[in-house]
């Protein structure tokens, strides 16, 4: 697979969908969707060339890997 040449990096961002359940302590429930289709086109809008997903603190208890 070819190396991507970096142009720039977004290094916090966050995707997700509601109805996932939820962290007890939170200190707030997300209204609306966060899905990766969505990230890719805000990259592209604005020439991103990598970006870096965190967990949502919401989700927090999940511990996805």
């Amino acid at each position: 697979m070819p190396e991507s040449p970096v142009t720039a990096v977004d290094t916090h961002a966050h995707v997700f969908v509601r109805g996932l359940p939820l962290a007890a302590q939170r200190r707030h429930a997300p209204g609306y969707d966060a899905l990766p289709r969505d990230y890719l086109a805000h990259l592209d809008r604005h020439g991103l060339s990598h970006g870096v997903l965190v967990q949502a603190q919401p989700l927090s208890g999940l511990n996805m890997t």
